[in-house]
Order: structure tokens, then sequence, then C-alpha cells
């Protein structure tokens, strides 16, 4: 799947894999998670980390469809992530330099 990202063409394998992402967007704490991984590695390999990124754009996308349907389990995954990628490793926070910030900004339910 790095290569199709690589090339721009996203195949089979890309669309597989966003379609596990569909029926779980929880995949994206585990994307973020495998993106600070490989990015530790003393030789990272930047297409399996652009793979990885475009694959947690998908499952932010779905995680943030999800919340706006008001799932209850979405909104507390949504508000873990926003905690743990904003907070520093001394709070318990999983930020890396190698992983890049973001935020989930999508409506709040009342």
């Amino acid at each position: 799947m790095a290569a199709e990202v690589a090339e721009g063409h996203p195949g089979l394998a890309s669309q597989l894999a966003l379609k596990s992402i569909e029926a779980a967007p929880e995949i994206a704490a585990d994307l973020i998670e495998l993106i600070i991984k490989e990015g530790t590695k003393k030789r990272p390999d930047d297409d399996v980390i652009a793979a990885y990124g475009f694959l947690l754009t998908y499952g932010l996308e779905q995680l943030r469809f999800t919340v706006e349907r008001e799932d209850a389990t979405a909104i507390t995954l949504a508000d873990t992530l926003r905690t743990t990628s904003s907070m520093p490793d001394s709070m318990g926070g999983s930020a890396h330099p190698c992983c890049f910030s973001f935020s989930i900004s999508s409506p709040r339910p009342s």
C-alpha cells in the first residue's frame, strides 16, 4: 500500500484499508502509534509514514462523521485523541517530534 500511496494511485490494497477504517474509525489511534514507531526507527521509511498518514487522515474524517452522529464511543475516542496528542510526554501524552499535531474539529453535541 505504501507504494500505491507514494505513486499517487491508490489501488486495491488502499481501498481495502479504507473500507476497514470506515468500519472501525478507532483504528486512527493505532495509526498514530504506527507513525510514531516508524518515525523513531534509525532509518524511517517515508513512504510507509506517508501511507499511514493517508490512512490516518481518512480515519479522522470517519471519526468526525461518527462524532457528528453523536456516538458516545466516538466522542470519547475523539476527546482522548485530542488530549493525548496535545499533552507533553511528562503529562502522559503521546506527542513525539516525528508525529504531527492535529486537531479533530467537529461540533460538540449539546
